[in-house]
């Protein structure tokens, strides 16, 4: 990503829209949203279909800070989202 893909990638994520993306043959959407006065993130895997679809969550109180929760936790076979991005794929939808 050049810096202002990522500059536009920060700001879809801290405004709570859905980014579908795909990473090691693996299709993801990662998402916010509001609840109970407080700002939550998830992301899902859709494909393939699994158990337990939930990789990761957070709530926290603005959506930026689950936005920064998503970028720095290792939930990509271990690894950080800004270390696996070169590997994945944007799927628009």
């Amino acid at each position: 990503m050049t810096a202002a893909e990522r500059k536009n990638f920060c700001d879809v994520l801290y405004s709570a829209q859905e980014i579908i993306f795909t990473f090691n043959g693996r299709k993801y959407c990662v998402q916010g949203y509001h609840e109970n006065d407080k700002a939550h993130m998830y992301l899902a895997q859709w494909e393939p279909e699994c158990d337990n679809p939930i990789v990761w969550e957070t709530a926290d109180t603005l959506m930026r800070k689950c936005g920064e929760q998503f970028q720095e936790a290792h939930i990509f076979d271990g690894k950080t989202f800004w270390e696996v991005e070169p590997e994945i794929t944007w799927v628009d939808e």
